[in-house]
């Protein structure tokens, strides 16, 4: 065996061992707390079944729906996670527990349809050197 093809060999099995590590972790990367709770799981099956579970309860849905939030296209599903999120919260505060994490985030306030806004303002503060970017060399 020459020296590269040790070389080689040593790296596959780095790849190898790396990939099968990776592997092991990935089911504690699943969900976080307050998505795993089994408050906020029944809260959801029990939201889902009672607003959007039929055409008829969807149309329902949609027809209070803010305009902002069709517009950001929220679903049925989407506004029965984002509740039973704050329903979850406020069971763990009571119980004496820490706010938990959902889908690896804090809980944050919707604002206009907007979960995020600070992290939605940043985002298109950060589009626009790009944009202008292209524009520039566009005309170049």
């Amino acid at each position: 065996m020459t020296n590269s093809s040790g070389v080689l060999m040593y790296r596959a099995v780095l790849a190898a061992a790396a990939i099968a590590v990776g592997f092991f972790f990935l089911p504690a990367a699943e969900a976080s707390a307050g998505d795993r709770s089994r408050f906020n799981v029944n809260c959801v099956d029990e939201c889902f079944s009672a607003n959007c579970s039929t055409l008829e309860l969807e149309e329902a849905f949609l027809a209070k729906q803010p305009f902002a939030e069709q517009l950001l296209r929220w679903d049925c599903e989407d506004e029965c996670r984002y509740q039973c999120m704050w329903r979850t919260v406020d069971a763990f505060v009571h119980s004496g527990l820490q706010v938990p994490q959902f889908h690896g985030k804090w809980p944050f306030v919707r604002i206009a349809g907007v979960q995020e806004p600070a992290s939605a303002f940043f985002s298109i503060c950060n589009l626009v050197p790009h944009l202008l970017m292209q524009v520039n060399n566009s005309f170049t």
